[in-house]
């Protein structure tokens, strides 16, 4: 039995680095305009990035629990 290991890919860290910017362009968007609009992308945009951290964290905690590494050498 091989054991499975929770990885995290470049485009993972595309994703959320691309997300984080764009964010905090928003933010300083909505700051300056007062747009509640821009204020409420910038917002989804964090969910977005918070989701995906909780996503990934609760995918390795499982990985961990339900997988029974053996040391395959003898």
């Amino acid at each position: 039995e091989t054991c499975r290991v929770a990885t995290v890919t470049i485009f993972d860290l595309l994703r959320v680095t691309e997300n984080l910017a764009i964010c905090v362009v928003k933010l300083g968007v909505a700051g300056y305009t007062g747009s509640s609009a821009v204020f409420a992308d910038a917002m989804h945009r964090f969910k977005n990035i918070c989701e995906y951290f909780r996503i990934s964290s609760l995918s390795t905690v499982s990985l961990m629990l339900s997988t029974q590494c053996t040391d395959t050498l003898e």
